[in-house]
This record gives C-alpha cells, sequence and structure tokens, in this order.
C-alpha cells in the first residue's frame, strides 16, 4: 500500500523539491523577490500535482487492493474510474464529512471539560473515518468499474435469472433474459 501512495506522490515530491531548492539558491544569492516568487510558485504546483496525484492514487490504491498486483495500481484503465460520476460523487461526500467532522472538532476542543475526552477519542475517530472512507472509495470504484465496462447494475441476481429462465423455458443467460424483459 504505501509503496504505490508513494509512488503516485513521487512527482509532486520532486517538484516541490526541483522549485523550492532553486528558490532557496536564489535566496542565497541576494534575489529576494525571485527567490520568494519561486517558493511560492513551487508549493502552488505542488499542492496542485499534490491534490491531481491524491485524487488518482487512491482509485490506484483501490485497484491494487482488489488485484494484489502493484502494476494494476497504475493501469491506464484508471481514468475510466477516475472521471466517472460514481468517483466524483464519492469524493464529494469524503470531502463534506470531513469538514464537518473537523467543525465538530473544533467545537468541542473549545468545551473545556471534554477537551481531555476528545483527545482519548481521537484516535477511535481517525480509524472510524477511515474505514469509512475506505468503503465509500470501494463501492465507488466498483460502481464506476461497472459503468466503465458497460455491465448493467440492476441486472437481476444469478438465482432469479435462472428462476424466471425456468419458468419461461428459455436459456438462463444474463443477456438472455436481459432480451426477455425488454
Amino acid at each position: 500500500d504505501f509503496v504505490v501512495i508513494a509512488a503516485y506522490f513521487l512527482i509532486p515530491i520532486i517538484a516541490a523539491w526541483v522549485f523550492v531548492g532553486s528558490s532557496l539558491v536564489a535566496l542565497a544569492s541576494g534575489e529576494g523577490g525571485g527567490g520568494i516568487a519561486g517558493i511560492l510558485t513551487g508549493m502552488a504546483l505542488s499542492a496542485g500535482l499534490l491534490t491531481l496525484f491524491g485524487y488518482g492514487g487512491v482509485a490506484g490504491l483501490v485497484k491494487f487492493s482488489r488485484t494484489g498486483s502493484i502494476g494494476s495500481a497504475f493501469s491506464p484503465s484508471l481514468l475510466g474510474i477516475v472521471f466517472s460520476g460514481p468517483w466524483v460523487k464519492a469524493w464529494v461526500k469524503v470531502i463534506i464529512v470531513s469538514g464537518l467532522s473537523s467543525i465538530v472538532s473544533v467545537i468541542i476542543a473549545f468545551i473545556p471539560l471534554v477537551q481531555f475526552t476528545h483527545l482519548i477519542l481521537i484516535p477511535l475517530q481517525v480509524k472510524y473515518f477511515f474505514t469509512v472512507f475506505a468503503r465509500v472509495f470501494a463501492v465507488a470504484y466498483a460502481e464506476a468499474a461497472d459503468d466503465t465496462a458497460g455491465v448493467d447494475t440492476k441486472v437481476r441476481s444469478s438465482s432469479e435469472t435462472s428462476d424466471a429462465a425456468g419458468a419461461s423455458g428459455s436459456s438462463d443467460t444474463p443477456a438472455a433474459t436481459a432480451t426477455e424483459e425488454s
């Protein structure tokens, strides 16, 4: 898991080192304005790349957990997943829940007698949210993979399909059942 995320974050980290490192050299040589502009540009570029690669890196991590192959975490087929509706919705859900949780945590931190218990509960809160977020992304990946593969997620289960096909005396394949329904 760590190798996949580290590989996805390698490019943003290198970009940050290049911009900030060269800007520090410029600052050391007396180029104050250029050095500060370079640092700010490097920080903005690095933040944008971290956001972009983090967005795709989670999809790679989910695919790696499903297949067990590190190579599958970098497959070009992930582009279909990353730009799908279920994946975008999953990110929106995670951002909203994280934001609300942060607001509640800050409010609780201002209550004098509850602060101590809040410190004890933070590890449980973090574990809970990462578990929920993993589930949200796993479900979104499965839905997006079905959408990109052209699989109809509303097809009946195999037992219902075989019962319906047996009753009508036709083939029990899902394709035959789908054509019979229409």
